[in-house]
């Protein structure tokens, strides 16, 4: 499962939503491709079809990464689903970033 996951709007890419996924499960390239493909086949089955095309990138993030720490200082995790906006983390503008909570089905099930 995912120890955090999230939609992030960021400034340079009005629009566009990123997906941003980190577990500790994942630690060599060989778990973040099997990891990606597991989450890749999850979304596409939950998410519509401009939903689908409105995604950026989707990045999977070890939970000691910048962007994770960063995130990690600024917020605490929820078992609700959480929207912030105008924000940086890591260094990164973000317009509206929506994180899921610990409850979200589609997320963590």
């Amino acid at each position: 499962g995912f120890n955090f996951a999230a939609i992030i709007e960021r400034e340079d890419a009005s629009g566009r939503w990123d997906l941003v996924v980190s577990s500790d499960k994942i630690s060599d390239w060989s778990g973040k491709r099997a990891f990606l493909e597991a989450v890749t086949t999850r979304f596409s089955k939950e998410l519509s079809d401009k939903e689908l095309i409105d995604m950026g990138i989707i990045e999977v993030l070890d939970p000691d990464e910048k962007f994770m720490r960063d995130f990690n200082q600024k917020f605490s995790p929820t078992e609700e689903d959480q929207d912030f906006f105008n924000l940086t983390i890591a260094g990164i503008p973000v317009r509206h970033a929506h994180v899921f909570g610990s409850e979200t089905r589609m997320v963590y099930a």
